[in-house]
């Protein structure tokens, strides 16, 4: 027999659904600001901080990081999910809010000369 797809549910997918493509734009945003290397890291240091903050220990963007940055965003819809289906998206969403700031602020900090 056929689960029931809650209200919860969809909430979830169009979150999940509405995050990523949110990210995928935020994403071709900072890539096209970066110019391959002649332009400003600026834009990606704000929207995909814990990818940037990489540069501080490496001095590159690697493979792995890259791939953090593309999930970025879908993981906030899915923790944004997690916090309605239990009833803390009050406490969740400005938590994930106040990290993100965070890292974006030690970014503009930390990162190296070069990724700026």
């Amino acid at each position: 027999m056929m689960a029931e797809i809650t209200q919860s549910h969809r909430l979830g997918v169009l979150l999940f659904i509405g995050s990523t493509v949110i990210g995928a734009g935020l994403l071709y945003l900072a890539v096209a600001a970066a110019a391959v290397g002649q332009g400003t890291y600026v834009p990606a240091m704000m929207l995909f901080p814990f990818t940037m903050l990489s540069t501080v220990v490496l001095d590159a963007i690697t493979t792995p990081f890259s791939i953090v940055a593309v999930v970025q965003f879908p993981l906030y819809g899915l923790i944004l999910w997690l916090g309605l289906i239990r009833n803390r998206a009050g406490s969740v969403a400005p938590t994930l809010a106040v990290l993100h700031l965070i890292a974006a602020f030690a970014c503009y900090l930390a990162v190296p000369v070069s990724f700026r």
